[in-house]
């Protein structure tokens, strides 16, 4: 996977549930323009009208409004400036196939969540970060790569795609 650099203006902010959308919005609506995703209704894009150059500030601005309990997490571009919108959820290409202990501790080291196991390759796993509103995203991301026993790991993200 190519790396993706974290947008410094734009946003995903994962609601509770859909019910605590409309607060959201009425929080957000001073920082710039939202709109409420289509799948899962209850995540919101945020563009901030006055962003500052640093995605971490920015990010952290966000939280304070919105609360240390909702996710937050930057919209990823890749290198062709398109947009990716992080669902939370990271997965990872192990350099071999782990056995469930291997798995469980590396999710214990990195205070990760084990969601899943891809079926079709075997050393790659679907984690989510515990108190995953409180973790910078591309932080995460950077720590897990920097490990050892690991291929590659990439946000999964919702993306659109344009046929040419």
């Amino acid at each position: 996977m190519e790396p993706e650099e974290p947008s410094r203006d734009t946003f995903v902010i994962h609601a509770a549930n859909e019910s605590s959308v409309a607060e959201l919005k009425k929080r957000l609506d001073q920082l710039g323009w939202i709109e409420v995703m289509n799948k899962p209704e209850n995540e919101v894009v945020l563009r901030l009208s006055d962003a500052k150059e640093e995605t971490r500030f920015n990010w952290q601005a966000i939280r304070d409004v919105v609360g240390e309990n909702v996710g937050v997490h930057p919209v990823l571009l890749d290198s062709g400036g398109g947009s990716h919108y992080p669902t939370g959820r990271i997965t990872v290409r192990f350099e071999r196939p782990p056995d469930e202990a291997e798995v469980e501790q590396f999710a214990r080291a990195h205070n990760l969540e084990t969601k899943g196991k891809n079926r079709f390759i075997a050393s790659q796993f679907v984690f989510e970060p515990r108190e995953s509103a409180k973790r910078y995203l591309p932080d995460v991301l950077h720590e897990i790569r920097a490990e050892g026993s690991v291929k590659s790991a990439w946000a999964d993200t919702l993306s659109q795609y344009e046929r040419v």
